[in-house]
């Protein structure tokens, strides 16, 4: 574990997180919002899309899918199993990046605990999110019910872990910020 910790140092560098800040800034700004409204012409406005819902039950992913034309599903489907599955890559390695940065490259690194494991669960979960979602837009059979409420579980799960990290990078930047001003007082 020490020789993936100390690799993962090393290739943590300014550079790195800058490329991965860029790539999570251009899917907010264009790539996702792009796909959002290219689903919403595809669906309709009435429609409600899982990725763009902050938790969902298994009940209710089920309504919302049932809401989906072919042509809504389509759609979907392939910005769950292509766009959706390069983003959740991009920001979560910026959040493993961010937490590396302000956790273990600083004047005062952590010896204990690798925080940056969050992030990857993140992504971990968000994949899973959307290869089950990308499952059940085509799934005739009643056995796949199950998949709706592991679809939700994933979902809340990626949240959990993406809202971690986020804290976690607060806290770090109160941690850099402590350490540098009571270095200068």
């Amino acid at each position: 574990m020490n020789k993936l910790h100390n690799f993962i140092l090393r290739i943590s560098t300014w550079y790195v997180w800058l490329a991965f800040l860029l790539g999570t800034l251009a899917f907010n700004v264009y790539v996702m919002p792009k796909a959002a409204n290219t689903l919403k012409a595809s669906c309709g406005e009435n429609v409600k899309i899982p990725d763009l819902e902050i938790g969902y039950t298994g009940g209710e992913l089920k309504g919302m899918i049932s809401f989906m034309t072919e042509a809504c599903r389509n759609e979907y489907y392939y910005i769950a199993t292509v766009t959706d599955s390069f983003y959740p890559l991009v920001y979560g390695l910026f959040l493993f990046f961010t937490i590396v940065i302000l956790y273990y490259k600083t004047q005062v690194p952590l010896s204990k605990g690798k925080l940056y494991v969050f992030p990857i669960a993140t992504i971990l979960a968000d994949f899973a999110e959307n290869l089950t979602i990308g499952k059940l837009l085509f799934s005739k059979t009643p056995s796949d019910d199950y998949l709706y409420h592991f679809a939700s579980a994933f979902s809340m799960m990626k949240w959990f872990f993406a809202i971690a990290s986020a804290v976690l990078i607060l806290l770090g930047i109160v941690r850099w910020l402590l350490h540098r001003f009571q270095k200068t007082a």
